[in-house]
């Protein structure tokens, strides 16, 4: 700790620029509400969730390509 450090604060306004001087914010909770900052590990969640959700879509329409180039295949034969 030294004399810049903020602790034990209940409620703390900052109307100007912040400097963090390279520094962290830690111990930052899940963000909720519209206005709330998110963490790291939102982001990672985020992230994850995503890349699956698009994984999964990927699949479903090479998986729909495929049969019907297939069945366009098996037409002309």
């Amino acid at each position: 700790m030294n004399k810049l450090d903020i602790t034990n604060v209940d409620n703390l306004s900052i109307n100007k620029l912040l400097n963090m001087n390279n520094g962290q914010i830690k111990g930052l909770v899940d963000g909720n509400e519209n206005n709330d900052a998110i963490n790291v590990k939102q982001l990672n969640e985020m992230e994850s969730t995503n890349g699956n959700y698009v994984k999964k879509e990927i699949a479903k329409v090479d998986t729909g390509l495929k049969k019907y180039f297939n069945s366009q295949l098996n037409n002309t034969s």
